[in-house]
């Protein structure tokens, strides 16, 4: 848990008192690899922060898994819309690996903003900050190539690419899982 109040406190000081609540009552969740933490059509019922593990956010369309956020160790998690306005997800989020999360409900949350309204500023970035992140992804993966959209991927997620599995990353970029594996062994050739 303390990795939580330090990814807290690089956003908005927190006070001894709304550290003490939060540690009393933010609940702790073990997933193992493969387990899914929301399925579409479910209301997201928690913000998670992934103490560790790796998860990720996937919808389905046509049948094909489209995976839209790989989020490792110390970020947090949520379907956003579902959570704040109690409607059924639309997106999927799955361990990828065994996780320790630490979780808090939406009734919790307004009771810490009526405790401690210095909490909304926390919440407020933190929403900024992943809109932020998720356009930035977006811009980075626009015009580019097959092979350019994998080296991004190896500069931006190079903590979590090793931990990836190949057609979850395919679905993430965009690309076939053959090009991939084409572009892979390419880069694996001797120069």
């Amino acid at each position: 848990m303390e990795r939580l109040f330090i990814e807290l406190r690089k956003l908005h000081p927190v006070s001894q008192e709304l550290e003490n609540y939060l540690r009393a009552h933010v609940l702790k969740k073990l997933y193992r690899k493969k387990d899914m933490i929301l399925k579409e059509g479910q209301i997201c019922r928690y913000v998670y922060f992934i103490e560790s593990g790796l998860v990720h956010h996937f919808s389905t369309k046509s049948g094909k898994r489209v995976t839209t956020w790989l989020l490792g160790e110390h970020h947090f998690c949520v379907s956003f819309e579902s959570f704040f306005d109690s409607v059924p997800a639309e997106d999927n989020i799955q361990a990828l690996e065994n996780c320790i999360i630490w979780c808090i409900t939406l009734d919790q949350l307004h009771e810490i903003f009526r405790l401690f309204p210095e909490f909304m500023r926390h919440v407020d970035l933190i929403k900024k900050k992943y809109r932020s992140i998720g356009e930035k992804i977006k811009v980075h993966l626009q015009g580019l190539g097959t092979k350019g959209k994998y080296l991004w991927f190896l500069d931006y997620h190079a903590d979590i690419s090793n931990r990836v599995p190949l057609e979850i990353i395919a679905s993430y970029l965009g690309i076939a899982k053959n090009t991939l594996d084409r572009i892979r062994r390419d880069m694996a050739k001797p120069r």
